[in-house]
């Protein structure tokens, strides 16, 4: 259900969609834009219509990409993503980081990524990128509620753990009111 659920993940292509939701544990959704350009439009419609959602962009990283004008090297996929992700609000991105030793021409995405080093790798990545930017997965925050808790109180009861932030609660419960000014 994406009106609830915390992080949407964009990528490119049909293939690092893939890749993408089984690294997730199909715990998130993924939309493919299907390229770089049209991440511009994608991901604004995204915000649009989830809020307040955080939305991590899993960009390619055309690292041999040239200007056919030019020469220069120019990296569609990283330059697009960042683009766009400085421009919509609770937008980030990540690339795939390969080993320089074994990475091909041709290994660009998070599916390339997946293919030479296996799919454990992409978590590894997609979960360290998270914690980077202080984003809490659903694994961490309960892991927080063992143990007292970090309030620093010796009451022996376990601190409360909260099971959504505020934006979300705000978005899913409202007071009743009748008008008359009682609940």
């Amino acid at each position: 259900d994406t009106n609830t659920t915390p992080l949407l993940l964009v990528v490119e292509g049909y293939a690092t969609g893939l890749t993408a939701r089984q690294a997730v544990d199909q715990k998130y959704p993924v939309f493919v834009a299907l390229d770089a350009g049209n991440l511009a439009h994608v991901v604004p419609l995204l915000r649009k219509l989830y809020p307040f959602t955080r939305i991590l962009i899993l960009a390619d990283d055309d690292w041999l990409t040239k200007d056919q004008h030019t020469e220069e090297l120019v990296n569609p996929g990283r330059t697009a993503a960042r683009l766009v992700a400085r421009k919509v609000e609770g937008c980030d991105l990540v690339w795939p980081i390969f080993k320089a030793a074994t990475r091909e021409e041709k290994d660009t995405d998070f599916n390339d990524l997946h293919a030479l080093e296996g799919l454990h790798v992409v978590r590894e990545q997609l979960e360290a990128h998270l914690r980077a930017i202080d984003w809490r997965l659903p694994q961490a925050r309960e892991s927080t509620a063992k143990g007292g808790g970090e309030s620093g109180l010796k009451t022996g009861r376990r601190s409360a753990l909260s099971v959504m932030d505020l934006l979300d609660a705000i978005e899913r419960y409202v007071p009743l009111d009748d008008g008359t000014g009682k609940y």
